[in-house]
């Protein structure tokens, strides 16, 4: 009886996610919610671990030319019914910062709100299905975990500050509008030492980069060359960075690169 226990698929289902397994994770999870003995950590994580896949479900469709996001929209959104449940009943700040994160994939299935067919329904579905809109639902989420753990926020002020850039208009004075959650991200992250926090240090340089270009202002060490070599040498020495933190890097590249509003800054990703 132990052996089928909620105990035990949660810890089958953690040890397929870190391997990366996604699809044995989930149904391990699965499993475990379904046991009397189940807890809440267990549907976060494959709510967590079904926004993953989605994601990949998408990078995987855009590489074979394909526009059908038919599945992942219906992965991702059962990760989000999931998340927004649970951050009802038990905030935290990394079910926020996780709820924005599934946002921020759902909204790439969708088009830009600036170039939706023009024989579509006007209405609150139209604005409800745009992708600037869902960008937006994921920065107010990163946001809610700020205020929740602002000791610990280099990871969803990290993902604030990039939606921002996202979103920006042409025109918009990013370095002014982003300096004071620069500079609050670079000092939470100076004391620490794990992988998340050196990539993030990173990060930092990127988004610097990257508000710069998208107002055509230089700023002094941050260029697209120095910042890929950064990159490049912290996924390959560290040898603590996981599957995940590795995709994580690549993909946020790959956002700023595909789906920035601003021209400016997505030439500028696109160097990096």
């Amino acid at each position: 009886e132990w052996a089928d226990s909620g105990e035990i698929w949660d810890a089958f289902g953690e040890s397929y996610r870190l391997l990366g397994a996604y699809e044995n994770a989930i149904e391990s999870y699965q499993k475990a919610v379904k046991r009397s003995d189940a807890k809440i950590r267990t549907i976060e994580q494959l709510a967590s671990t079904q926004s993953r896949i989605g994601g990949q479900l998408i990078q995987k469709s855009l590489r074979l030319g394909n526009t059908d996001f038919t599945r992942a929209k219906d992965v991702l959104g059962t990760a989000i019914k999931r998340l927004e449940l649970l951050v009802v009943i038990d905030p935290s700040s990394e079910r926020h910062s996780l709820l924005g994160a599934t946002y921020k994939r759902y909204a790439l299935t969708l088009s830009p709100s600036n170039q939706q067919e023009s024989d579509q329904q006007e209405s609150d579905q139209q604005e409800s299905e745009s992708r600037e809109t869902w960008f937006n639902k994921a920065k107010a989420e990163y946001e809610k975990a700020i205020k929740l753990d602002p000791s610990d926020l280099y990871y969803p002020l990290g993902n604030k500050i990039g939606l921002v850039l996202l979103v920006a208009a042409a025109d918009a004075d990013l370095l002014t509008m982003l300096e004071s959650d620069l500079e609050a991200m670079a000092n939470n992250l100076e004391p620490k030492t794990d992988s998340w926090a050196r990539f993030s240090k990173i990060d930092v340089k990127l988004y610097r980069f990257l508000a710069s270009e998208g107002i055509g202002h230089a700023v002094e060490g941050c260029d697209a060359g120095a910042i890929a070599q950064k990159y490049d040498t912290a996924l390959n020495t560290n040898a603590s960075a996981s599957i995940n933190e590795r995709d994580s890097v690549l993909s946020q590249i790959r956002l700023f690169a595909d789906y920035a509003k601003s021209a400016k800054i997505r030439e500028a990703a696109q160097q990096v």
